[in-house]
């Protein structure tokens, strides 16, 4: 035994019997001889530990190691030094050195556990190590607590609540432990025994409001409104500038429909905590409940100062369009596209189409929505419904629409015609409605007289919808509704049938995998343009959107009837508020202000869209009364409004669809804009059909100007409207049933692609002259 090994022998003799000034000089005297004994060093920064001189020991210990770096225990000891310097980090390197040079060695995982308690780590691999260190004996409070919230932020709600009780049995009278046990529990989906965790803490302290709210959350998902409302009050009385406790009863006045009742305590919940981003949005989904549009759109704008992220908060500047408020235009459309383009961000499409948007930034959207409603084991489920190639070839196919506005809709004015032209040698025709609405309406029973049968999926599940489709056979299933209200993408995207087509209800692709085919015409979407949509263009000849020729439109009445002048230049626009934009309505103004006596007549869905509209009028210098409102009429009767107007200026960038055929069938001259996307396109696909190219423009410049030049000339007018209304009997536009016999050929061709085991790919319809009709 060297000189060093008995100096240190001793020192250690005299540290362990608490001698610590005899044991330094020892330790001293050893290293003296010997510079390098790691023991010595060792022992001498436990000493170092003991008198609180924390950077001499972890450097005294440090030395140790690295003369000897196999010596677990040393990392341990060093791992203590850290703790107490706050070098959380560096403790659990040098802990978990330790466990894995001794894994036997029950304090090295109690030093790790300890470690972790205190670090703020939360990944997969952590809970590994913390029940490694809980199963070597290291169970305290703290680790048990660390295991309980790792495992929570990593998923594992299971093991989440399991260390969480272990905790609360070595600690039961820890309130907040208590709490963190409630709330794991009510995450795990195990409401009624996380109600007697937060109860056990408010026995212990009647003063915990974390408790009440946490109890009172519980009663809520459990549907037990009244007492939750009971508890929660408790916790409001505790502590009335309570956040969460306000949204609580908010929520409760939510169920109980109390929309009044619910946006107060929403707004004290905002006002409590100004930049909790989802307070103002719950606020505003109280405030569009109760149509105050305006004040939506204030809190939606709130809400994205405190989250620029928040995803349902970006398609809510709707609002803002819906009722002319203009302010911030170009910064709410450039946010919009941004969080689409740049961050990710998903946006409802609808909204999106009506700004300036590219048809990449479109399908960007419209993947992200459809991405988003995939129901769990889709794939399971397109397996069960997979049919496969080379089936026989059938005499009469099955083709269902899927529609979530079979009612006093648009999509049912256009629609009916062509599911009453079906060639029922060929085609057995099936309705499937996902919207509560219609049932009784005119139109809804005509179309259930037009179809084979009409089956409700409205209160089905997706699986259940989709089961429905499959057995009754469908060969092709047509979407009407794509990315708009009622939409069942949910049902889609289990493929219940082998042929999933998107028509009609949304302009654009639906972004989606499980749909086939999208049917449009060579002006809306032109080829080139295949790259944005997920699905295999179909070319119709002449136009894509469907028209009822059976119409009928009421006698108009005198124009002093609806508000406007005998004499005057009628301009109108019948497309909603929302697809008006800032650039457009300055072009109508020039135009009215350009045209002494004329008027502009609009469709006016809520007097906060008129107030704003006749607001902007006024800052362009216009009189706002020559804005005439044009109330929500019978679709006869508003047809009949078309005959008294002289012009129809279109919207841009989303045209007129519906309202531009109702235009053009009942003679009325429209001026219209293109561009890129097929929204801003279907308006000239419809002149196209009636053969007026020439009221088409490419640029705003040239639309404006268009219009002022017919506005001027009362005899162009006059000879249009004649134009149009002798082309009414021949336009491809309103030929129902040879527009039947196209959209039949691509379904056989479709089926034949099918059955012969072939991809989809583009179809070219060909044109019938209407003799083969």
């Amino acid at each position: 035994m060297t000189p060093a090994d008995l100096l240190s022998l001793q020192a250690r003799h005299h540290h362990d019997a608490g001698r610590l000034a005899e044991a330094e000089t020892l330790y001293l005297r050893s290293l003296a001889h010997d510079p390098f004994h790691h023991d010595a060093l060792h022992g001498l920064g436990l000493l170092h530990h003991a008198t609180e001189r924390e950077r001499t020991a972890t450097a005294l210990i440090g030395r140790a190691i690295a003369l000897s770096p196999l010596t677990a225990h040393y990392y341990r000891d060093l791992a203590v030094g850290l703790m107490k310097l706050g070098r959380l980090a560096t403790m659990a390197a040098a802990c978990r050195i330790a466990t894995m040079l001794a894994p036997g060695d029950r304090n090295g995982w109690t030093m790790l556990g300890m470690a972790l308690s205190l670090s703020p780590c939360d990944t997969p691999a952590t809970v590994t190590v913390l029940r490694r260190a809980i199963l070597s004996g290291a169970g305290t409070v703290p680790v048990l607590m660390k295991l309980g919230e790792t495992a929570r932020l990593a998923g594992r709600k299971t093991l989440a609540v399991a260390a969480y009780r272990m905790a609360a049995a070595l600690s039961p009278q820890d309130i907040y432990l208590l709490y963190n046990l409630g709330t794991v529990r009510k995450e795990a989906g195990e409401p009624r025994e996380a109600i007697a965790a937060f109860r056990q803490a408010i026995r212990i302290d009647p003063s915990f409001g974390h408790a009440f709210y946490g109890a009172g959350d519980c009663l809520i998902r459990l549907e037990q409104a009244d007492e939750a409302a009971g508890i929660l009050r408790q916790s409001a009385a505790l502590d009335p500038a309570r956040f969460d406790t306000l949204s609580g009863l908010a929520r409760i006045n939510e169920i109980e429909n109390d929309n009044t009742a619910a946006e107060r305590w929403f707004r004290r919940a905002a006002v409590v905590n100004p930049g909790d981003a989802v307070a103002h949005f719950n606020h505003g989904i109280v405030l569009e409940r109760l149509n105050r549009q305006g004040d939506a759109a204030d809190v939606y704008d709130k809400a994205l100062e405190a989250d620029p992220n928040l995803g349902g908060a970006h398609e809510k500047f709707i609002f803002k369009l819906n009722i002319a408020r203009w302010r911030d235009y170009e910064r709410d459309v450039e946010r919009a596209r941004r969080f689409v383009r740049e961050r990710g961000g998903k946006v409802l499409p609808i909204p999106f189409t009506y700004i300036p948007s590219t048809p990449a930034e479109q399908l960007l959207c419209a993947r992200r929505v459809s991405a988003d409603a995939v129901p769990a084991g889709a794939a399971d489920w397109r397996h069960r419904f997979r049919r496969p190639a080379g089936e026989p070839d059938k005499p009469i196919l099955t083709i269902g629409y899927l529609s979530g506005d079979f009612r006093d809709h648009a999509v049912a004015y256009l629609v009916t015609g062509l599911l009453e032209e079906h060639d029922r040698t060929r085609f057995r025709i099936l309705g499937y409605s996902t919207s509560p609405d219609g049932h009784g309406q005119p139109i809804r029973r005509r179309i259930e007289a037009a179809v084979d049968g009409m089956r409700c999926l409205h209160d089905l599940t997706s699986t259940e919808a989709a089961e429905r489709i499959h057995a009754d056979g469908v060969d092709i299933l047509v979407d009407l509704s794509g990315h708009t209200r009622y939409a069942r993408i949910d049902v889609l995207a289990l493929r219940p049938a082998p042929i999933q087509v998107n028509y009609l209800g949304y302009p654009g692709t639906l972004g989606a995998d499980f749909m086939d085919y999208i049917v449009v015409d060579a002006f809306t979407v032109p080829a080139a343009q295949q790259p944005f949509y997920t699905e295999r263009l179909v070319h119709l000849p002449h136009v894509y959107q469907v028209n009822d020729h059976r119409k009928m439109a009421a006698l108009p009445r005198a124009r002093a009837e609806y508000g406007l002048p005998d004499d005057g230049l009628v301009f109108c626009c019948f497309n909603h508020t929302a697809k008006i934009t800032p650039g457009v309505f300055g072009i109508w103004m020039r135009l009215l202000r350009a045209v002494p006596g004329s008027v502009l007549w609009l469709l006016i869905y809520n007097q906060e869209a008129l107030a704003g509209l006749r607001r902007e009028a006024a800052a362009h210098g216009v009189d706002p009364n020559r804005l005439v409102p044009a109330p929500i009429i019978p679709q006869a009767q508003h047809l009949a409004r078309y005959a008294v107007a002289n012009l129809f200026l279109d919207t841009f960038p989303y045209t007129a669809h519906t309202t531009g055929s109702d235009a053009l069938w009942m003679g009325c001259p429209l001026v219209t804009r293109t561009g890129e996307t097929f929204p801003s396109r279907v308006a000239g696909s419809l002149l196209h059909a009636f053969g007026v190219p020439e009221l088409v423009t490419d640029t705003a410049a040239a639309y404006e100007a268009l219009a002022l030049e017919l506005a001027r000339s009362r005899t162009r007018l006059a000879g249009l409207r004649s134009l149009l209304l002798d082309r009414r009997a021949t336009t491809p536009a309103y030929d129902t049933p040879r527009f039947a016999r196209h959209l039949e050929q691509a379904f056989e061709t479709m089926w034949m692609l099918h059955r012969t085991g072939q991809p989809s790919r583009p179809i070219q319809v060909m044109p019938v002259q209407p003799a083969d009709v």
